[in-house]
């Protein structure tokens, strides 16, 4: 599998064949880790898989029942159409 760079503006470009996307998983605008290992010449590339603090999800879901009134954040609310 051979590719070549490009330069438009001021970067270079290299760009992955699709089916080696589409088997990693990646997907359009993932976040993606560079690693560059000078040492081997090679770059590796990660998503960013984001996690989430429970206590912080916690404080977040609080707050916003507490700014709705609501004990239930799921409860159906009355509204008229």
């Amino acid at each position: 599998m051979f590719n070549k760079m490009f330069r438009p503006r001021n970067r270079k470009v290299v760009t992955l064949p699709r089916e080696a996307l589409e088997l990693l998983g990646f997907q359009d605008d993932m976040e993606m880790d560079i690693v560059v290992d000078a040492q081997n010449r090679q770059i590796v590339l990660r998503p960013v898989k984001k996690k989430i603090d429970p206590q912080l999800a916690q404080r977040v879901a609080s707050t916003i029942r507490q700014q709705n009134g609501c004990s239930n954040p799921l409860a159906p609310k009355n509204r008229l159409i």
